[in-house]
Protein backbone atom coordinates (compact mmCIF):
# COMPACT_ATOMS: atom_id res chain seq x y z
CA UNK A 1 0.00 0.00 0.00
CA UNK A 2 1.47 3.61 -1.37
CA UNK A 3 0.88 6.56 0.84
CA UNK A 4 -1.66 8.62 -0.47
CA UNK A 5 -1.20 12.83 -1.47
CA UNK A 6 -1.48 13.69 2.71
CA UNK A 7 0.66 11.16 3.79
CA UNK A 8 4.09 11.10 2.37
CA UNK A 9 6.07 7.99 3.25
CA UNK A 10 8.38 10.05 5.51
CA UNK A 11 5.10 10.62 7.56
CA UNK A 12 4.49 7.02 7.47
CA UNK A 13 8.08 6.58 8.91
CA UNK A 14 7.86 8.78 11.34
CA UNK A 15 4.50 7.59 12.39
CA UNK A 16 5.80 4.09 12.90
CA UNK A 17 9.14 5.28 14.69
CA UNK A 18 6.55 6.96 17.43
CA UNK A 19 4.56 3.97 17.58
CA UNK A 20 7.41 2.21 18.29
CA UNK A 21 8.64 4.37 21.19
CA UNK A 22 5.44 4.54 22.60
CA UNK A 23 4.96 0.94 22.77
CA UNK A 24 8.09 0.80 24.64
CA UNK A 25 7.12 3.67 26.88
CA UNK A 26 4.21 1.54 27.90
CA UNK A 27 6.17 -1.74 28.68
CA UNK A 28 8.97 -0.30 30.51
CA UNK A 29 7.37 1.81 32.77
CA UNK A 30 4.15 0.25 32.79
CA UNK A 31 6.16 -3.06 33.54
CA UNK A 32 8.26 -1.26 36.42
CA UNK A 33 4.86 0.25 38.16
CA UNK A 34 3.16 -3.14 38.32
CA UNK A 35 6.96 -4.58 39.69
CA UNK A 36 7.13 -1.72 42.63
CA UNK A 37 3.39 -1.94 43.29
CA UNK A 38 2.72 -5.86 43.09
CA UNK A 39 3.40 -6.29 46.34
CA UNK A 40 -0.02 -4.61 47.38
CA UNK A 41 -1.33 -7.45 45.29
CA UNK A 42 -1.59 -8.24 41.76
CA UNK A 43 -4.70 -6.45 40.93
CA UNK A 44 -3.34 -3.29 42.42
CA UNK A 45 0.04 -4.12 40.63
CA UNK A 46 -1.74 -4.64 37.35
CA UNK A 47 -4.20 -1.56 37.55
CA UNK A 48 -0.98 0.41 37.97
CA UNK A 49 1.19 -0.99 35.56
CA UNK A 50 -2.01 -0.62 33.00
CA UNK A 51 -2.03 3.58 34.32
CA UNK A 52 2.09 4.35 34.09
CA UNK A 53 2.01 2.46 30.94
CA UNK A 54 -0.85 3.91 28.97
CA UNK A 55 -0.01 7.19 30.11
CA UNK A 56 3.52 6.94 29.13
CA UNK A 57 2.08 5.26 25.74
CA UNK A 58 0.31 8.70 24.92
CA UNK A 59 3.01 11.05 26.34
CA UNK A 60 5.57 9.45 24.14
CA UNK A 61 3.71 9.34 21.16
CA UNK A 62 3.03 12.84 21.28
CA UNK A 63 6.09 14.04 21.87
CA UNK A 64 8.04 12.10 19.56
CA UNK A 65 5.56 12.95 16.74
CA UNK A 66 5.92 16.74 17.96
CA UNK A 67 9.82 16.00 17.56
CA UNK A 68 9.64 14.67 14.12
CA UNK A 69 7.43 17.29 13.02
CA UNK A 70 9.23 20.00 14.83
CA UNK A 71 12.83 18.54 13.02
CA UNK A 72 11.64 18.52 9.80
CA UNK A 73 10.28 22.18 10.38
CA UNK A 74 13.66 23.50 11.91
CA UNK A 75 15.72 21.34 9.28
CA UNK A 76 15.73 24.06 6.04
CA UNK A 77 17.09 26.50 9.03
CA UNK A 78 20.41 26.61 10.92
CA UNK A 79 20.71 24.38 14.06
CA UNK A 80 17.87 21.87 14.23
CA UNK A 81 18.54 19.47 16.58
CA UNK A 82 18.79 22.53 19.35
CA UNK A 83 15.64 24.32 18.06
CA UNK A 84 13.86 21.10 18.44
CA UNK A 85 15.31 20.10 21.98
CA UNK A 86 15.17 23.46 23.23
CA UNK A 87 10.97 23.72 21.74
CA UNK A 88 10.21 19.93 22.94
CA UNK A 89 12.10 20.65 26.48
CA UNK A 90 10.10 24.03 27.07
CA UNK A 91 7.07 21.96 26.75
CA UNK A 92 8.02 19.11 28.43
CA UNK A 93 8.82 21.32 31.51
CA UNK A 94 6.00 23.90 31.16
CA UNK A 95 3.24 21.65 30.68
CA UNK A 96 2.90 19.52 34.19
CA UNK A 97 4.54 22.54 35.44
CA UNK A 98 0.76 24.34 34.99
CA UNK A 99 -0.81 21.00 35.69
CA UNK A 100 0.85 20.90 39.15
CA UNK A 101 -0.14 24.22 39.76
CA UNK A 102 -3.59 24.18 39.33
CA UNK A 103 -3.91 20.66 41.21
CA UNK A 104 -2.04 22.56 43.82
CA UNK A 105 0.54 20.41 44.14
CA UNK A 106 3.45 22.27 46.73
CA UNK A 107 6.60 21.22 45.49
CA UNK A 108 6.14 21.83 41.48
CA UNK A 109 9.67 21.70 40.52
CA UNK A 110 10.98 18.69 42.74
CA UNK A 111 7.70 16.78 41.33
CA UNK A 112 8.24 17.29 37.43
CA UNK A 113 11.84 17.32 37.74
CA UNK A 114 13.30 13.58 37.16
CA UNK A 115 10.41 12.94 34.79
CA UNK A 116 11.86 16.40 33.25
CA UNK A 117 15.53 15.03 32.97
CA UNK A 118 14.31 11.51 31.42
CA UNK A 119 12.45 13.56 29.23
CA UNK A 120 15.15 15.50 28.02
CA UNK A 121 18.00 12.80 27.92
CA UNK A 122 15.30 10.82 25.44
CA UNK A 123 14.56 14.17 23.33
CA UNK A 124 17.70 14.83 22.82
CA UNK A 125 19.08 11.37 21.92
CA UNK A 126 16.15 11.00 19.63
CA UNK A 127 16.26 14.34 18.16
CA UNK A 128 20.43 13.55 17.27
CA UNK A 129 19.21 10.22 15.89
CA UNK A 130 16.87 11.43 13.53
CA UNK A 131 19.14 14.07 12.35
CA UNK A 132 21.65 10.93 11.41
CA UNK A 133 18.50 8.91 9.90
CA UNK A 134 17.05 11.74 7.48
CA UNK A 135 20.88 13.14 6.65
Amino acid sequence: MTPGPAEAPDDRSAWWRSLGAAVAGFLVYGGWAYYVNADHGQSIGMRSGLLQGSYSFVLTLVTTLLMERLYRTFAAGQHPVVLTVIVTGVLLFTIPCVIHGLAGTPEILMTVLPGFLIGMVYTTVYTMSLSRLLS
